[in-house]
């Protein structure tokens, strides 16, 4: 079981969904706090594997939205061809809509900025490199909240660049019921946390292993 954390001052902070089938592409974005995961709607099967070894939020694409694992609608899903189209957008009461540009390069990303300014919802672009996520990030000085990164290449995942001045922390745990972490009421099984449970650590410079401290560390880069 893969846990990952953080602490951040910053509610405002960009957000970035993966969109993925390879696995390694799913460790590596869950290890940089990328936990919510788009999936086409006959992909559950995957979703559900890949949540029995990592804390996931899984997203499934139908009916021109995309709809978590309780079928509520937590976005809408719109595919834009031409500027015409961006210009008639007009997304239903969903916070957030994710635009997924079938030919950005038509489109700037600042179009889309434009297109949604004054509706208080959040918006996510479809990105398949981690250079155009970083573009419609950087949009029109403020950019969009977000962006789906759609990519099998780890790589992409390595390479976007998201500043969100926090303190991040990764765990590895055997996913088993008779392993368990400490939060402020008790401690919770491994097998039953969920996203956005709160742990308790303790930040140390040594490891332990069968009870005796030995000088340790690991640099993550």
């Amino acid at each position: 079981m893969l846990v990952r954390g953080g602490a951040s001052a910053n509610s405002q902070k960009k957000k970035v969904w993966i969109w993925t089938e390879k696995k390694e592409v799913m460790t590596a974005a869950v290890e940089r706090g990328w936990n919510t995961f788009v999936f086409r709607s006959d992909r559950r099967e995957l979703a559900a594997d890949w949540s029995s070894i990592a804390l996931l939020y899984p997203l499934f694409i139908e009916q021109g939205g995309l709809f978590d694992n309780e079928r509520v609608k937590i976005a809408s899903f719109i595919e834009i061809s031409s500027s015409e189209q961006l210009e008639k957008l007009e997304p239903s009461n969903e916070q957030a809509v994710v635009v997924n540009l079938l030919d950005w390069r038509a489109i700037p990303a600042e179009n889309i900025v434009a297109a949604i300014q004054g509706s208080r919802k959040k918006v996510f672009a479809v990105s398949r490199t981690s250079s155009e996520a970083q573009m419609f990030l950087e949009a029109l000085e403020h950019g969009l909240d977000g962006v789906v990164l759609k990519t099998e290449d780890i790589e992409s995942i390595f390479q976007l660049k998201i500043d969100d001045s926090q303190t991040s922390y990764s765990i590895l745990l055997q996913n088993a019921e008779t392993v368990a972490l400490i939060s402020s009421e008790g401690a919770i099984p491994v097998t039953s946390l969920k996203i956005s449970d709160e742990i308790l650590l303790r930040a140390q410079g040594g490891a332990r292993h069968t009870g005796i401290e030995i000088e340790e560390f690991i640099v993550e880069k």
